[in-house]
């Protein structure tokens, strides 16, 4: 980022954000479970989490012709003071940003869930080829949104990228790290990892959509990486920007800046 940020154009973010976390927020941000499978550009992960060495040109297993991008974005950003989703990034919505990002990895089904500032969010959007899922129960949690998306989703869908709207620096190598490991692979679940911690965005087969509907709203979608560590295979990814997001205001300046403070925090998958 080369522009140094000029708090005086945003004015509108209360400087006094609470330091307290909100559900509506970030209400699933344990650690989801144990690491399990570790796959890297020359590895394929194993349920014990032995490494494999195989090569770059291993065979595709599986084609997931129905896979769609959810895109969580129903949130009410209390801790940032105004709808953090709308604020620039650097010269577009975050939202915006996000949804780029994932269309420049070639993910062409999309899904943003809505709640809080529908209008808003949904004008941001403007001109993108998306489909939306407005979530009334938004303020139950983030588990709430991902159930209004998976039950939006069409017939034949065969699995959903799950990413969140406050992190729009995610690249579109990972995506496509991660959706490449899942066609070499015959696991389930899989999730990014960088520097040890997972991220997003966290690949889901929807053989476990009966489960998924089923799971308590306290444990969401980590829930299901603790009952089924052995259909989970993470990919290793050169990106620290998968376990970040941005809830605050120091964080917003963070990030636009690329520095690094105390205050930034990581955030694991739901």
């Amino acid at each position: 980022m080369d522009k140094e940020f000029d708090p005086n154009r945003y004015e509108d973010i209360e400087s006094n954000a609470t330091s307290g976390r909100h559900q509506e927020d970030d209400p699933e941000k344990d650690n989801p479970g144990v690491m399990t499978g570790i796959y890297s550009p020359d590895t394929k992960g194993t349920t014990s989490g032995e490494r494999v060495s195989i090569s770059q040109e291993s065979p595709i297993t599986r084609e997931p012709a129905g896979l769609w991008a959810v895109v969580l974005a129903a949130g009410e950003s209390r801790r940032m003071g105004t709808q953090k989703l709308l604020l620039p990034c650097p010269d577009r919505p975050m939202i915006r940003q996000v949804i780029d990002n994932i269309l420049s990895a070639g993910v062409e089904k999309i899904m943003v869930v809505t709640g809080s500032h529908r209008d808003e969010v949904v004008g941001a959007l403007g001109g993108l080829p998306l489909h939306f899922s407005h979530n009334e129960k938004f303020r139950e949690g983030m588990l709430s949104s991902v159930i209004c998306a998976i039950t939006a989703l069409p017939e034949g869908t065969d699995a959903f990228l799950l990413f969140l709207g406050d992190q729009p620096f995610i690249p579109p190598e990972v995506t496509l790290e991660v959706i490449k490991a899942f066609r070499r692979n015959q696991k389930s679940i899989v999730i990014p990892v960088s520097g040890g911690k997972r991220g997003h965005p966290t690949l889901f087969d929807l053989k476990y959509l009966g489960e998924i509907l089923t799971l308590p709203p306290e444990g969401g979608l980590r829930t299901l990486s603790v009952l089924h560590p052995e259909d989970i295979l993470e990919v290793e990814v050169n990106s620290a920007e998968i376990t970040r997001d941005i809830d605050t205001k120091n964080e917003y300046i963070n990030a636009l800046n690329k520095t690094e403070t105390p205050d930034r925090h990581s955030h694991p998958p739901v």
